[in-house]
């Protein structure tokens, strides 16, 4: 037999192709090979803190907690709200207001895994910037992807990827202000995790909303 050339080379090729391809589609129509499953999504109550905009520098150091628990999954986050900077000289701040925090999650699966860890920052106003993904600390998760400087249009984002539980990722972010003392500001904290097990594979949502409002007179 002799050795393909030209134009039976290409049949062959596509045949090696269409094949795969034909075989896929025919498993999934009889039902042999199901369709790529979506996650459910749950979305928990949220959780506020908020403060009084200052004319100084305060050192706050509270910590403001959201928690979802199921036979299947136990997942603690928090937000460590550090401090407040008026004019703040120091990078990001330069001469801006605004607050230094951590994000925090916990989490461990009784039944199945983690699939990943998704920190999302919505801040509600033009007059906001939210900057983060610098000094992360994590356990047994690999950053996969992070968006450092966010605003109302275009959102920052930490995103990793867990190979064992229980798993922990520390998430530090700057909420810089542009305005001088002259406007209520709000920040959603999206905290995303996804598991499975032989049951359920679900996305849970856990909201944080930060407020910095003006000094009511």
């Amino acid at each position: 037999m002799g050795v393909p050339t030209g134009r039976k080379w290409i049949a062959f090729s596509l045949l090696a192709v269409v094949l795969p391809v034909s075989l896929m589609v025919t498993l999934r129509l009889t039902g042999i090979l199901p369709e790529p499953q979506t996650p459910e999504t749950i979305t928990i109550d949220e959780v506020e803190w908020e403060m009084e905009r200052a004319s100084e520098y305060v050192r706050i150091e509270e910590t403001v907690e959201n928690t979802y628990t199921n036979s299947a999954i136990r997942v603690n986050t928090s937000v460590s709200i550090h401090s407040y900077f008026e004019n703040g000289l120091a990078d990001p701040y330069w001469n801006r207001d605004g607050i230094a925090f951590r994000v925090n999650i916990n989490a461990t699966t009784l039944e199945g895994s983690i699939t990943s860890i998704v920190v999302r920052f919505f801040p509600s106003d033009v007059n906001a910037t939210i900057y983060t993904g610098a000094f992360l600390r994590s356990y047994n998760n690999t950053i996969t992807y992070i968006k450092h400087i966010g605003t109302n249009t275009d959102i920052a984002s930490v995103e990793a990827r867990v190979s064992r539980t229980p798993c922990f990722l520390a998430v530090p972010a700057h909420w810089v202000f542009t305005d001088q003392n002259l406007e209520n500001h709000q920040l959603k904290v999206n905290i995303k995790i996804t598991y499975s097990n032989e049951e359920t594979y679900q996305t849970i949502v856990i909201p944080i909303i930060l407020k910095a409002l003006i000094v009511s007179i």
